[in-house]
């Protein structure tokens, strides 16, 4: 979608994307994990990188088809498991400065959802899913 020009992303990289507290890096490698992968499907090794920093989008994620459409080098992230074969192996957001205890304690009504099932969309950013995994929170509380 990003060479297509089809995403909201295209021609983000290296500008803001995301709030400036933001920062989300891939980890091919954390103990324990069932998404350690040394290389993609293509054989392209994987490697760690910054996807955001401080709300900058750093890079786009690429196979080998797509980098050659950007003029760009594959990152190891084509996986045909994943819909339109791009996807990551370890997410890492980094910490922001206050506790989990201390942001529900601020909702006053929401939901602390764990898991969806599904995905944003990829064009848009949007998503739109029911919560499969999740709590109700009133008052500051989970019930």
């Amino acid at each position: 979608d990003i060479y297509k020009k089809k995403s909201f992303l295209s021609g983000m990289k290296n500008k803001v994307a995301a709030s400036s507290i933001l920062n989300i890096k891939e980890e091919t490698y954390i103990r324990d994990s069932l998404y350690n992968r040394g290389f993609d499907d293509e054989l392209v090794p994987t490697s760690s990188k910054n996807l955001i920093k401080d709300g900058k989008l750093k890079t786009y994620l690429h196979s080998i088809y797509s980098a050659e459409k950007m003029h760009e080098q594959p990152t190891g992230n084509n996986f045909m498991i994943s819909k339109g074969g791009i996807s990551t192996t370890n997410l890492v957001v980094k910490p922001g400065r206050y506790r989990f205890d201390d942001m529900i304690s601020n909702v006053k009504r929401g939901v602390y959802m764990i898991d969806t099932g599904d995905r944003p969309n990829e064009s848009t950013g949007d998503l739109s899913a029911m919560v499969s995994v999740g709590y109700y929170v009133e008052d500051g509380e989970i019930k």
